[in-house]
């Protein structure tokens, strides 16, 4: 559960405007590092409504799917019920740094864009990203691989055009999250070794909507991404006044493309894998 974001509200808006990004590259690492004659048993920690569980059911054997928030679930579980989905997926309640499966039973770990609802940081010594990485590490299978799909600090402020217009919200949010180089760190102090990073440059979090400026002003929107709630209601007045100054002389396109040049060159997320 995040420690900062109202999961059992954002819930009903989630799906609006989050995508499953990177699926061919898990796929892709799963078909490339996973040898496993008789399928594979894929971990999704914090599937948050399994929309990368629904993506990649089709591609494994079985998936343990998890999340503390309920609600959550109960999204994930309809969307699993309205698919023929093709392995066995169990969802269950429960922390990614408290796992309740046995030791070496996992060919896979995939984990998405969910180090930063850890309510961790730099000043407690990356505690509960590292409890995370050690329960990966027991519950994955000898030569089992790791997934973890996260957005870099460069990502943070270049990937999102409208992250510019937040930029405090921005800075808190980075202060939850690992560097890409402490994330290594951290992902090797555990004994994995790092196989391969991943950025799908052309892919975004948001979907085709991203490039509607002005969603921005919509309240579900937002509710898809955790970082506005972070933002002030002082800040967000600010933000909504601009914007709709921004569309009342028909510049906030001009805004938009301005702000979003460099999505291209950096991506919004990377996804890093690394095997036990």
């Amino acid at each position: 559960m995040s420690k900062y974001e109202n999961y059992n509200e954002t819930s009903k808006y989630y799906d609006l405007t989050r995508v499953p990004v990177g699926i061919d590259i898990i796929i892709e690492a799963i078909a490339r590092h996973c040898t496993v004659d008789d399928g594979v048993i894929l971990l999704d920690a914090g599937c948050g409504t399994g929309a990368y569980t629904a993506e990649l059911q089709s591609h494994v054997k079985k998936i343990e799917a998890i999340d503390l928030n309920p609600n959550m679930l109960n999204v994930a579980e309809a969307r699993l019920a309205s698919i023929d989905a093709k392995a066995d997926v169990n969802f269950q309640v429960s922390s990614i740094s408290a796992l309740p499966f046995q030791n070496e039973t996992m060919d896979v770990v995939m984990v998405n864009q969910v180090l930063h609802h850890l309510g961790d940081s730099l000043n407690k010594g990356w505690e509960v990203t590292c409890q995370a990485m050690a329960e990966f590490f027991r519950v994955l299978k000898p030569r089992g691989i790791l997934i973890v799909n996260s957005s870099s600090h460069k990502q943070m402020d270049q990937g999102f055009w409208h992250y510019s217009l937040i930029p405090d919200a921005v800075a808190t949010t980075k202060s939850f999250l690992p560097s890409d180089q402490i994330l290594e760190t951290l992902i090797q102090n555990t004994g994995f070794r790092i196989l391969e990073k991943n950025i799908p440059f052309e892919d975004v979090l948001q979907g085709d909507e991203y490039l509607e400026s002005h969603k921005i002003l919509d309240e579900s929107w937002r509710a898809g991404d955790s970082i506005w709630s972070l933002v002030s209601e002082s800040a967000l007045e600010d933000v909504t006044r601009r914007i709709k100054k921004l569309l009342s002389e028909d510049c906030l396109s001009e805004f938009m493309q301005n702000a979003d040049k460099n999505r291209l060159l950096v991506g919004q997320t990377t996804f890093t894998i690394a095997q036990k």
